[in-house]
Formats: structure tokens, C-alpha cells, sequence
């Protein structure tokens, strides 16, 4: 872990003792434990300790509300909805966080997800009925997305990117040619020599879809991990304490109406701060 993170010996062991190193999607705490060459290794964000999340979970901002759906900014270290694994998600508390904004009506179902570490706008529906509209808009592509990320290196120009994600058991997805249509349009707003601020339109919505297409052209994510990207920022020893990976805005058809609901999430402060200690600030939006 020392070799593969760049970091001293006695902060990996401390990585290991703190449950931030996944294998085969499983956190290990055996500092001594020997891996086969091959097998898939994940270093996670120090606040991704999911076991030893706080009991109310990160705070969680709601962005719209009404009789049929919810709109909140999700933050970076939260799962979307319940996993095999446990830990606190979003949809789990959010009935609390209704109850305590005097709503009567708490039940919501998850339409779409998150990447643990990725912040930002997430919908959730109120009703049945309205979940099944909202699925069959996010299956059809009639939403639309947009995500800033941090990314290492410089990203010189606009690219589409058209490349195959396919998921696999106990490990995070990759590009294979046997994978999902995946498209995705990466938009440099900003850029120096060791790092771009990006707006990336998603065409289609594959787990890890950013993440896999930016290292795919050389640039991965601030403080991905699980696809090769930087656990310090460049140029410095500060390390990235989250994943760079920010929902800023989703435009979809509302349930009800049809009309089209525009809701957008602040940057968080934590990618605010990357920003400006990596001169990218001027290009956010």
C-alpha cells in the first residue's frame, strides 16, 4: 500500500488500521495479509469509514420539495441507498430529515445513485407512481446532467468519450468492449500543467462512468482510488479526503407536470478549497 499510494510505511499501516483499504470489496484491517498479483485493491477516502459513520450520517440538504418528489444535495461520503455491506444511506434517514422539515408524508424511493464519494444533486420520489415515471426518464435519457470534477493533469480540449463499462462481482466496473454503451462529454473550464477543473455531460448513466472515462484519457479523478487517481494533490502534500467528483445540476420531466425540473447543488467547500489551491478557481461556474 506504501508503493501503490506513494506514502510512507507507518501511514499505510495507519490506511489499514483505520478500515480505508478495500480488497474485493471488503475492508481488511491484517496489515500482514498476502495478495495474489492481480487482485483489485481500493484506498478509500479517510471519511469513507462506513462502519464508523456517525449515527446521523453527513448533513444532507434538501434543494426542492413537493407532493411528489424530493430533491437533495447529497454529500461525499454518504451511500445513495441501502448496500450488502451496511452502513448508513441516504434513503434510510432521509424519512427523518422530512419529519424534522414538519413533512407528514416520509416515504421515498430511489430512482438513480451516487458513487459514495460523489456529491450533489440527487431525486427522490414520494410516491409509487411517480418513481415509475422518474425510472423510465433516467432509462430513456430524457435527464439531463452535469458534473464538475478535479482531474490530474491537463486536459487540452473538449473530448466525447465512447467507450463500454461493464460491472463486476466484488470489484469496481471497468471499460470492456463487453460492457454497456457508455458516453460521456468532458468539457476542460479550467487547466494547469499538473491539474483541469472539467464539466462532464454524461450521455448514459453507468456506474463509475466519469470516473472510467477521464482515466481513460490519462486524467483520473482527484482522489479516485479505485481508478488510479492521486491521493494528494498535485504539487503539494495535502491529501484529497474525498473523491473531486461533484452532481452540480439535473434537469428531468417532472412526474406530475411534465414540465421540466431544473435543480442545481452548490460546490461544496471541500472542492471549492482543491480549486483554489490548484489556481482552477477562475473556472467555476
Amino acid at each position: 500500500m506504501a508503493r501503490r499510494a506513494g506514502i510512507p510505511r507507518g501511514e499505510a499501516r495507519r490506511w489499514i488500521d483505520q478500515g480505508r483499504i478495500r480488497v474485493r470489496g471488503r475492508i481488511i484491517r491484517v496489515q500482514s495479509r498476502g495478495l495474489p498479483a492481480g487482485t483489485p485493491v481500493e484506498i478509500l477516502p479517510e471519511e469513507a469509514e462506513v462502519e464508523e459513520a456517525p449515527a446521523g450520517g453527513p448533513p444532507v440538504e434538501i434543494l426542492h420539495l413537493d407532493p411528489w418528489v424530493v430533491v437533495v444535495s447529497k454529500p461525499s461520503g454518504l451511500l445513495s441507498g441501502p448496500s450488502r455491506r451496511g452502513g448508513i444511506c441516504l434513503q434510510g434517514i432521509l424519512p427523518e430529515i422530512l419529519a424534522a422539515a414538519g413533512e407528514r408524508h416520509r416515504r421515498v424511493w430511489l430512482v438513480h445513485r451516487l458513487d459514495y464519494g460523489t456529491s450533489g444533486v440527487l431525486v427522490l420520489a414520494r410516491r409509487k407512481t411517480a418513481a415509475g415515471r422518474l425510472g423510465q426518464a433516467f432509462a430513456e435519457g430524457r435527464t439531463r446532467k452535469l458534473y464538475l470534477a478535479l482531474c490530474a493533469g491537463r486536459l487540452e480540449e473538449a473530448r466525447e468519450v465512447d467507450r463500454p463499462i461493464r460491472k463486476r462481482p466484488a470489484a469496481p466496473p471497468e471499460i470492456h468492449p463487453a460492457g454497456r454503451p457508455a458516453r460521456t462529454r468532458l468539457e476542460p473550464l479550467a487547466a494547469t500543467d499538473q491539474a483541469s477543473l472539467i464539466l462532464a455531460r454524461p450521455r448514459t448513466g453507468r456506474t463509475h462512468q466519469i470516473r472510467l472515462h477521464l482515466a481513460h484519457l490519462g486524467h483520473p479523478i482527484l482522489g479516485d482510488a479505485a481508478h488510479g487517481g492521486p491521493l494528494r494533490l498535485p504539487g503539494g502534500t495535502e491529501e484529497c479526503r474525498r473523491l473531486l467528483l461533484h452532481a452540480m445540476e439535473l434537469t428531468l420531466p417532472h412526474p406530475r407536470t411534465g414540465e421540466a425540473l431544473r435543480v442545481e447543488a452548490p460546490v461544496p467547500a471541500e472542492m471549492l478549497r482543491a480549486a483554489r489551491r490548484l489556481g482552477l478557481a477562475d473556472g467555476l461556474p
